[in-house]
């Protein structure tokens, strides 16, 4: 008994001061936010920084006609080459708007990120996020 109890304290002296380790997804600091009315076709609204990547934290938008809204990642002028849907598209009626938080969702290393409308637009926008 007396050695299992020394063992064990042996042990805990030996993982005393370890870092912890993380369990699941780490969260990002979502302290950017592009702004503007997107137009009907992609647009690209953060610029691609090599080597860092853009995680999607949320988005208010508001459409001024009937729109379909969605924000995709990729790379390119209009996020064209290894696309990643980060939103569904979703359909808006004249004046109707949506707030989306639901998850964070980071795109490739080196991507953008571009907001896509079609119908018939625009639709007034806020997309939060982080670079890095």
């Amino acid at each position: 008994m007396k050695r299992a109890l020394l063992s064990l304290v042996v042990l805990l002296a030996l993982c005393e001061g370890a870092p912890a380790q993380g369990v699941g997804p780490q969260q990002v600091l979502c302290n950017k936010s592009a702004n503007g009315a997107g137009a009907v076709g992609t647009t690209q609204i953060v610029a691609p920084v090599t080597g860092q990547a853009v995680t999607y934290c949320g988005f208010e938008v508001t459409a001024a006609a009937a729109a379909t809204f969605q924000i995709i990642t990729g790379t390119g002028a209009t996020c064209g080459t290894g696309t990643l849907n980060i939103t569904a598209a979703y359909d808006f009626a004249a004046l109707a708007g949506l707030t989306g938080t639901s998850r964070q969702v980071s795109s490739a290393q080196s991507a953008g990120m571009c907001i896509v409308v079609t119908g018939t637009g625009p639709v007034h926008f806020t997309v939060y996020y982080s670079q890095q």
